[in-house]
Formats: structure tokens, sequence, C-alpha cells
């Protein structure tokens, strides 16, 4: 990879910053996937395992998901893209080294500044059991500053039905990634990630077909104790309705995948929680009944992008300051292949 110059930064601190305005959001989303937004840490999910029975989580016999390289910074290349597409609803892909060691630097700084001087106050979820009892519930609405300091998370566009029913004037409903991005005071530092994101957005739409339902959460865990390695728990394993890419702009999360037909029996795998929820199946508790040889685990940190197919099973496991953003589509073509293929093109046509 060609070494980078890492540009000036272009913005000074505001003491006083001016709020953007933001329209309020409007769903696009259809009734299942609407279904399917939920709390994904209910007062159902399990608690977090003693440490005599966790199961070591970094060796422990979990298949790797396949992960191919970036051609170079902000660019995802030929392979990349071709290996993109023929992972289309068949299996997860890992896509590494999509920023620049310097790009990244700046992304990360300039998040920084952003998090401090953003007055905007966003709705907080509820965390893991192993997050304590101050992050394992929901705050109401808080600003990034807020929640970067404490052990809370956000996840945005999601129906959730512990939400405040009053939002208030502080809160416009924008989503923190996308705002940072679109605000012309970091627009040096994350141009480079917002190109990668409408590469991976149209890339996604086009294989999913005109018509399809489209929606771009953002992921911010604030500082949790527990992290990967650290006692951390995962989300409860679900599957979902869409089709996922992930991309991480800081931190570090882990991604315990299962095949469609692994836990597909409820009355083996259920045991309360939502429809697409399997509360027995525990990737890291040595006294759950799967076994680490059914689970894949992809670790993902700065600048990695995931490509996780819908119905697999998955659980999620942050550390502390990991911020993540999601393209989920509802296919509509029966031509997946076909239209991943078309996607990819357009894309290389646009990169030479």
């Amino acid at each position: 990879m060609a070494t980078v110059t890492r540009p000036s930064v272009a913005w000074t601190r505001k003491t006083d910053p001016a709020r953007i305005p933001q329209p309020d959001r409007v769903s696009t989303t259809t009734t299942r996937m609407e279904r399917d937004d939920r709390t994904r840490h209910t007062a159902g999910a399990a608690t977090a395992p003693r440490r005599s029975n966790r199961r070591d989580d970094a060796n422990n016999g979990m298949m790797s998901v396949r992960r191919v390289a970036a051609a170079s910074g902000e660019q995802l290349g030929r392979v990349a893209l071709r290996a993109l597409a023929e992972a289309q609803g068949r299996a997860p892909l890992i896509i590494s080294g999509t920023t620049t060691r310097a790009g990244l630097d700046l992304l990360a700084t300039a998040w920084s500044d952003f998090v401090e001087t953003d007055d905007e106050t966003y709705c907080t979820n509820q965390g893991c059991p192993s997050d304590g009892p101050d992050g394992s519930c929901n705050h109401g609405y808080c600003t990034l500053a807020e929640v970067w300091r404490h052990p809370w998370r956000i996840e945005t566009e999601l129906s959730t039905k512990s939400r405040p029913k009053k939002r208030p004037r502080s809160a416009k409903g924008s989503n923190p990634i996308s705002k940072f991005m679109r605000t012309e005071r970091y627009s040096q530092a994350a141009a480079g990630f917002a190109q990668l994101q409408r590469q991976l957005h149209d890339f996604a739409v086009t294989t999913a077909g005109s018509g399809c339902a489209v929606v771009r959460p953002a992921f911010i865990t604030g500082a949790i104790a527990r992290g990967i390695g650290s006692g951390g728990v995962p989300c409860n394993t679900h599957r979902d309705a869409y089709h996922n890419i992930v991309l991480v702009l800081t931190g570090r999360k882990v991604f315990y995948i299962a095949r469609p037909e692994t836990f597909e029996n409820e009355a083996d795998w259920r045991r309360g929680g939502d429809e697409n929820e399997r509360l027995l199946a525990r990737p890291l508790d040595g006294t759950a009944k799967d076994v680490p040889a059914e689970w894949f685990r992809a670790e993902l940190g700065p600048g990695d992008m995931l490509y996780l197919p819908l119905d697999w099973w998955h659980a999620v496991l942050s550390d502390p300051h990991t911020v993540m953003t999601n393209v989920w589509t509802q296919r509509v073509t029966r031509h997946a292949t076909r239209g991943a293929a078309v996607a990819a093109q357009n894309i290389e046509d646009k990169q030479k």
C-alpha cells in the first residue's frame, strides 16, 4: 500500500458549536424489517457466564470468515468487488484495508472532535449484562459526549420498544455518523470514508434491485467496562430479514456467525425471546449446548467491512468506543448473483 501524506487538520475546536438542523427521518422499511428491529438485550437475555465457564474467545475452534484485501485506501478494487459479488446470499465475507492508516488516524481525530462539539441528543439503548447496572439500561436522550464517557450505547433507526415517547427539542432524529460525514468542518477527514460508504450503499441497492427497502443505522458504544477478551458478553443470537454490509469507523467488533440451519429448531434453541432470537445459542458460554465448531468468528477493526447474508445467525461483541455504520437491504430481485455482478462492474468502471 502506497504511503499517504497525512493532510493538515482543517478545523479548530468550537466553544459554542452552531446547531445543524436536520429534518425528521422518514421510514422506508417494510413491516417485516420493522418487526425484526428491536432492542437486542431484553430481560430474558443470558447473564454473563462465570469466568470458569467462559470459552476462550481467541482459540476455541471456531471457523474463520474468508478475508480479502481492498486494492487501496477508499477503493475496494476488482478482487474485493468480485469476491463481494460471489458471496451474495451464500456466505459472510470480510474486506480489510479499505482505508489507509493515515486516513484512519485523521478520521479518528475528527470523530473525537465531533463527539465533543455536537450538541444534538440521541436516544440511548439497553446494553449487555456485562455493561453493568449503569450500562445495561436505557438513559433516554443523551449527547455523544455523555455516551462516550459512560458505558452507554446508541443504536439509531431501530424501532425499539423501550424508547421514550417524547423526543426533546435537542433530538432531531439524525444519524450521528451521517451527520458527521456531512458536516463541512470534517469533510476533508471524512471524504474517503464517505466515498467508501457510498460505494457500498450503491452496491447493496443495485444487488437488491429497485424498490428494495434500505436502512443505514449507526451503532455507537461508549466506555463499557468489558469488551473483547475482557469478559464482555455478546448480544442475543438472532437473525435478520435483510442483507447487512458493516463498516467499522473506530474501535473493534467481533461477529459470531452461524449458518441458517444451525439453530433453526425453536424447541432446541429458542426458549423465550423474539421469533428470530435463539437465547440458548451462546458462543462464549461454556455451559451452553452449542459448540464452537458451529460458529464462524469475524473480528473487525477500523476500516474493515463485513458482508452478512440475510437469515444467518449472529451475536455481536464490541470493545469500548466502537463506531459502526451499516447498510441493510431487503432483496426484491430473484437474480441476486446477476445483480451483484452488475453492481461490482459499475463500481469498477467508476474507479478507472
